[in-house]
């Protein structure tokens, strides 16, 4: 049973409330997974009067603007819509004048607002939610009540299905979300998958050939990646530096390219996953000593080493294989695609055939 499947049988369980927890760390490609696949998904299996709606928690500050935003996107296909003040001040009326004595016509707006916000979020039904970004609602308060009203929802209207999205591990309060939650779906994709998505963001004048994907494949599985937005950039900045430099036809193009790919994705790792700043790499590039002295890892007891020794070992891992052919210039485009070639042409002379290529550009 595919990812697809067994969330749509979760919502389709009525031995409990139609919540579901799609968990995963950052980067991981949830929301990516969210919106091409499972949405498209659901459309396709509630049909009308259903709505699937897709909504992000980012920026929630309180129960009612989560309200708001559903109602707005419920009736509306807009989150920012105003069309829920309209209601009210059409309720209103003109008779909303006479009051504008003590109270004034805010309050009495304020107040309808609220009476209005109540009878059309208790109206809500056939309705798939896809509330993403949990994690990113920063008050814990406001998490457990905008939790605490999805499961009040699903369990007192049948019709209505919440798939929530986010990274347990940043929410906390795994107690509450064993409680609430039918079941936790983990997005965990292999590197097939990893590069299955790839394949599917990179199309057009985008698209990598196949050697290109062989690499990415390669850079997958070695490095353990599966955080697609680090895929994205260790791919982006390969691009960039292709783009930098001048291609000759009928050149077979490989061996450079693997270099270059190799070399962004463990730079691109080593920063956005591990934490190494650009000087720490760069100072890692340029000691050849350190090379040397953890060039036998099996012998090296690591619980004898010092934490900066252990540190200088973690980053040898991503380092030592990219080492004499990647200059600073390179590494340096990188991580922050500030442009120090002197003479690109020159700088990425990795092998004879590509020395000699790049005599005859120049």
């Amino acid at each position: 049973m595919n990812t697809n499947m067994r969330i749509y049988s979760l919502l389709e369980d009525r031995s409990f409330p139609s919540m579901v927890l799609l968990d995963g760390h950052w980067g991981v490609g949830k929301t990516y997974y969210v919106k091409h696949e499972l949405q498209p998904y659901l459309v396709n299996n509630y049909l009308a009067p259903y709505k699937v709606i897709y909504l992000s928690l980012y920026g929630v500050t309180s129960l009612d603007d989560f309200k708001d935003r559903v109602i707005s996107l419920t009736y509306t296909e807009n989150k920012k819509s105003s069309w829920l003040t309209k209601q009210s001040t059409d309720l209103i009326g003109s008779s909303a004048q006479v009051l504008s004595g003590t109270r004034g016509v805010g309050a009495v707006l304020g107040g309808v607002t609220s009476i209005i916000k109540h009878h059309y979020f208790n109206k809500l039904d056939n309705l798939v939610l896809l509330l993403d970004d949990l994690e990113r609602i920063t008050c814990e308060k406001v998490r457990t009540q905008v939790i605490g009203e999805c499961l009040n929802l699903t369990e007192n209207k049948q019709h209505i299905k919440i798939v929530v999205i986010g990274n347990q591990v940043k929410v906390g309060a795994h107690a509450d979300i064993e409680k609430v939650f039918s079941d936790i779906v983990y997005i965990k994709p292999t590197p097939t998958e990893s590069l299955d998505v790839v394949k599917k963001i990179y199309i057009g004048v985008k698209k990598l050939n196949d050697h290109e994907q062989s690499e990415v494949a390669k850079c997958l599985k070695s490095l353990e990646l599966d955080n697609l937005r680090i895929i994205r950039r260790a791919i982006d900045r390969y691009k960039a530096v292709c783009a930098l430099f001048e291609r000759v036809d009928g050149v077979n193009y490989n061996y450079l390219e693997s270099k270059l790919i190799d070399t962004s994705f463990r730079i691109s790792t080593a920063i956005h996953r591990e934490g190494f700043s650009l000087h720490e790499i760069l100072e890692g590039i340029e000691d050849r000593q350190r090379e040397i002295s953890f060039s036998d890892k099996e012998k090296i007891k690591e619980d004898k080493l010092s934490d900066v020794d252990k540190r200088h070992l973690e980053l040898e891992t991503y380092i030592s294989p990219i080492r004499h052919h990647t200059p600073q210039s390179l590494a340096t485009y990188i991580a922050t695609y500030k442009n120090n070639f002197y003479d690109i042409h020159q700088e990425l002379k990795w092998s004879s055939k590509t020395v000699h290529l790049y005599r005859c550009l120049n």
